[in-house]
Parts: structure tokens; sequence; C-alpha cells
């Protein structure tokens, strides 16, 4: 659904280059997507440009390519933009290793130019996403409510 969502998003702007690694797909041709130096049927992946603009991906997935797809993890140290959705059932789902992994292949986030961006959502905001947030966030980070609930400051 995101992925169909951002190829619309991205229709109008060429060169915009998308790909979706998602768990309960064949990562086998994941990796020969994303791996320029495969070589299948006799040739070398010419299809792999060397960049992904938008990548949806699930964690899991994410970090079976950092740590089996020839150069991903290093390729990921240039990500500008970490959107984590649905942090709380990431962290329900058993990703909080994999999630602490991806961030800590990444650029560090600041507001410094090449700094990188996290954007994270979720429903609920446990300690648990509290303490997840606290390492894939700058501290100064900010949350939004947007339900008004009794009590709950609209930022806090």
């Amino acid at each position: 659904q995101i992925e169909a969502q951002a190829a619309r998003l991205a229709a109008n702007l060429p060169g915009l280059k998308l790909d979706c690694v998602m768990g309960g797909t064949s990562a086998t041709t994941q990796r020969e997507r994303l791996d320029p130096n495969i070589v299948t049927s006799g040739t070398v992946n010419k299809k792999y440009g060397g960049r992904i603009d938008v990548m949806v991906a699930t964690p899991g997935r994410l970090v079976e390519h950092m740590n089996g797809t020839s150069g991903f993890a290093a390729r990921l140290a240039t990500v500008e933009t970490l959107v984590l959705d649905e942090v709380d059932q990431l962290l329900d789902g058993g990703f909080q290793r994999d999630i602490e992994g991806i961030v800590a292949a990444l650029r560090p986030c600041s507001d410094a130019p090449g700094g990188r961006q996290t954007l994270a959502f979720s429903a609920t905001v446990p300690d648990k996403v509290k303490a997840t947030l606290g390492v894939a966030l700058r501290p100064d980070y900010e949350t939004v409510d947007t339900t008004g609930g009794a009590g709950s400051p609209a930022v806090g």
C-alpha cells in the first residue's frame, strides 16, 4: 500500500527511483535487483543505477539485505530521511533490535546540512516506543498528539 502511494506521488517526478523490499517475497529476486555486481543471464545488473531515492521496507528484510546484499549497508549510510511507521506495532512484532541496527547503519540525525531526518509515527507512545525514539531521533525531538486526548499536549 505505501509503495503504491509513493509511486503515485512520484509519477510526475521523472528519474525518481522507488524500490520495495519486504518479507513474504523472494529475497533472491530483490538481491538481484539491488546488487549491481550480481550477474544474471550472463549480464551484469545494469537496471540498478547505484541509487534508490525512496525505499519502502520491512525492518527484517532490510536487515537481511544489510547483512547479505553486497554494498547495501554502505549505501544505507547515504539515507537522508528515515520514516518509521507504526512504531508501536513494529516493537510489538519484535523488531526493536532490527530498528536499532538499521538506525546504527545510517548517518547521524542532525540539523546540519547532510544530517539525517527521522519521522516516526505511532498510534500509541508507551515507554518502549519512547526508548526506541530516543535511539532513532535527535535528543530534542518533539511529539505531536493528533488525537487530542484529554490532558494531552498538542506538542510535547
